[in-house]
């Protein structure tokens, strides 16, 4: 709220003039944010052997239609005027960038789409003359080819690298600026897998964007100031910029809703009940010093940081700490599920999931997933015809038809060489 108002007020005006401010903060949603986030850190603490009080969390939520920010919860000590780590906190996000980066990419459906072929494999990045960058998936493993889709869903970090080269590196810092990330972004290639430091506000504002289609709107608290004699000084109205491509969007919205179902945070699918379907992505740096998980529903934004003052290590993944957070937070708040990929400017074609190409129903598995019209793969896939089997010789066959017999012939009548043709020949 202070943020907001310094921004047309003068301090001394807020402090003396008696002004009446209507925010957006829900009490009810707040009171429950700060218990979740309490409850939760400290069983994480507990259960990671972390020495008393060390770990700490924060957490904002947001709506998607209007962008207001109804509950902040700054640090375990909820009551705590100092620093407030959702505000204040400058993190390493981690994989809470890629979605930045698959929205830049399918900006470009004559390049990309969700059944986009991408290799898992080890990739390399010229920084120098003589310096090149190497980077990893975090299992250090290599699933071969896989589909634009199943790279998001299961966080894979080689061919995040590779679209975001492929897209370049101004154009990704260009659309991390049009989600709502203010400050300044170095184009340097880790930034593609998130070294990159942000607070939990500007990750909040970024899928904020991403949860409205691509529009952008200013997180506001307040809503309108009044003077003590009831008249309004100033509104806060909706402003709403549309900075990506809307059917980009929706494809993201698709494959991050994946995400939830059967990729990093496949534990919701289990925890929230099936109507509740949500979208998301988990964030880990190196180390394990930072855990982040951050989604939506169709009503809600929400972003949880769980990480160390200290900057020591945690030994959790986003998986493992700040989603149990954010799960149990929308265990129980009331929100409604999101549209997944309802829009009519898509269309659903299955597609086979090895080659990204039409489901041929002769072989292989079929993914059904959404294309933006007229950009949905035209060929169908090729089954390879079955090996010719080799025919086995009936049980009853008589032994001379084996090659080996006319051997015995010789023996029997060595001088006879007709013999043994006429044997060999049988």
């Amino acid at each position: 709220m202070r943020q907001q108002l310094q921004r047309d007020y003068k301090e001394e005006d807020v402090r003396s003039q008696g002004l009446m401010i209507f925010t957006a903060m829900d009490p009810i949603v707040q009171l429950t944010a700060e218990t979740i986030l309490q409850n939760r850190v400290g069983r994480l603490e507990r259960a990671e052997r972390i020495p008393k009080g060390k770990l700490n969390g924060a957490l904002i939520i947001s709506s998607v239609q209007g962008g207001e920010v109804m509950a902040l919860v700054g640090s375990r000590d909820v009551r705590y005027a100092g620093y407030n780590r959702a505000l204040t906190a400058q993190r390493q996000i981690g994989s809470l960038v890629k979605p930045a980066i698959y929205l830049a990419a399918l900006g470009n459906p004559k390049k990309y789409n969700l059944a986009t072929r991408l290799s898992d494999g080890p990739v390399t990045v010229k920084l120098g003359a003589k310096k090149f960058w190497q980077p990893q998936n975090y299992d250090r493993s290599n699933m071969g080819a896989v589909t634009l889709l199943k790279a998001i869903t299961l966080s894979r970090n080689t061919p995040a690298v590779r679209v975001g080269v492929g897209v370049g590196l101004d154009n990704i810092v260009q659309t991390l600026h049009d989600l709502g990330i203010a400050g300044e972004i170095p184009a340097y290639p880790s930034i593609l897998l998130g070294a990159l430091e942000m607070a939990p506000i500007d990750v909040q504002q970024m899928y904020q964007t991403l949860a409205s289609g691509g529009s952008y709107s200013p997180l506001k608290a307040i809503r309108s100031v009044m003077n003590p004699r009831g008249q309004v000084l100033t509104r806060y109205p909706l402003t709403v910029k549309q900075v990506a491509s809307p059917e980009a969007a929706d494809l993201l919205a698709y494959a991050l809703h994946r995400v939830t179902v059967e990729g990093t945070a496949k534990e919701l699918a289990s925890t929230l009940p099936s109507w509740k379907k949500v979208a998301g992505k988990t964030g880990t740096t190196n180390d394990k010093k930072d855990s982040w998980f951050a989604g939506f529903s169709g009503q809600h934004v929400v972003t949880v940081w769980v990480g160390r003052d200290d900057n020591k290590p945690t030994n959790m993944t986003g998986g493992t700490g700040a989603l149990k957070v954010w799960s149990d937070l929308f265990k129980v708040l009331p929100t409604k599920p999101l549209q997944v990929a309802s829009s009519s400017r898509l269309v659903w074609v299955d597609v086979d999931q090895s080659t990204g190409l039409r489901f041929n129903p002769a072989c292989g598995k079929a993914i059904r997933t959404p294309f933006i019209k007229g950009t949905q793969p035209q060929q169908t896939s090729y089954c390879a015809p079955p090996k010719p089997v080799e025919p086995v010789a009936p049980a009853t066959a008589p032994a001379a038809a084996a090659p080996a017999a006319p051997a015995a012939a010789p023996a029997k009548q060595p001088s006879d060489r007709s013999g043994w043709i006429d044997d060999l020949m049988r």
